[in-house]
């Protein structure tokens, strides 16, 4: 149980989440070069993102993987838990949001912003964070759901009871 990244060499990265359940899963992923700003000390920020869609398709196996990667980023890599946000199923509200018929505790990630996984949430979170981002700073996003395309070739990533089309998440 557990997040191990590998560098890879010129910005590629190799990210293997071994799940609680005895599932791996894998992933690749290029950082892109940011002009550095002169005197800035560097910070790191990430978004933890899964959907779920609706508490029948949101497997708990979701909610453990995201907790895996906060605990992962914040103990391996030092990554400020206020720096972290975690959009996963509906937040903290109250209510069952699970196939299992239970409510996600985010007990775990006190000091971290906690919201449902909602196309605006993400949005807003993404302008958060480029407003106090800048060229020096480390930037993670991690997205583990369900998606889907559409006849027309549009790509969707689930959120909490909705579908976030590609050309939208392009464009934060």
């Amino acid at each position: 149980k557990g997040v191990s990244l590998a560098n890879l060499g010129a910005g590629d990265y190799y990210v293997k989440v071994s799940g609680a359940e005895s599932e791996n899963y894998h992933m690749a992923f290029k950082l892109k070069d940011a002009p550095a700003v002169t005197g800035n000390r560097s910070e790191n920020y990430a978004v933890l993102f899964s959907g779920g869609y609706d508490a029948a398709n949101n497997h708990t196996f979701y909610y453990s993987n995201i907790r895996n990667v906060y605990e992962s980023i914040i103990s391996e890599y030092g990554v400020d838990p206020s720096h972290i946000y975690i959009l996963c199923a509906d937040g903290t509200a109250a209510g069952i949001d699970n196939a299992a018929g239970g409510n996600s505790d985010f007990s775990f990630a006190a000091s971290a912003a906690v919201l449902a996984a909602t196309e605006s949430n993400l949005r807003n979170v993404f302008r958060t964070v480029s407003s106090v981002a800048d060229g020096n700073d480390h930037f993670f996003f991690y997205s583990f759901d369900h998606g889907s395309t559409s006849s027309d070739g549009t790509d969707y990533i689930c959120g909490w009871n909705e579908m976030i089309r590609d050309t939208d998440f392009a464009a934060y």
